[in-house]
């Protein structure tokens, strides 16, 4: 009888345990739900900034391709590497999301 009580009670503390495991871990998918949440929202405004940096460039590019001179052709063609390189960049981190 000694063995059985024993036995029960050490049940009833492991259920306890399992009971407030169960809402630590509640708890954590909760916050990790809000991390992803935030780390999104992050993200998302760094490639809504990157964008408007690169038509800010592209505009830039544009107005210098029209006014260009032979001595500009050296920076014009940098800010066109430059441009396809942050084109490029963009274009492979959306398909990974």
């Amino acid at each position: 009888m000694e063995e059985i009580k024993k036995n029960l009670t050490m049940i009833e503390d492991r259920l306890a345990k399992l009971d407030a495991e169960k809402e630590e871990l509640s708890q954590y998918y909760q916050f990790d739900k809000e991390r992803r949440s935030l780390q999104h929202a992050l993200l998302a405004q760094k490639i809504k900034g990157l964008h408007e940096e690169l038509n800010a460039i592209e505009r830039e590019r544009s107005e210098r391709r029209m006014e260009s001179t032979d001595g500009d052709a050296g920076k014009s063609s940098r800010l066109f590497r430059w441009c396809e390189w942050l084109n490029n960049f963009l274009t492979l981190f959306r398909r990974e999301q």
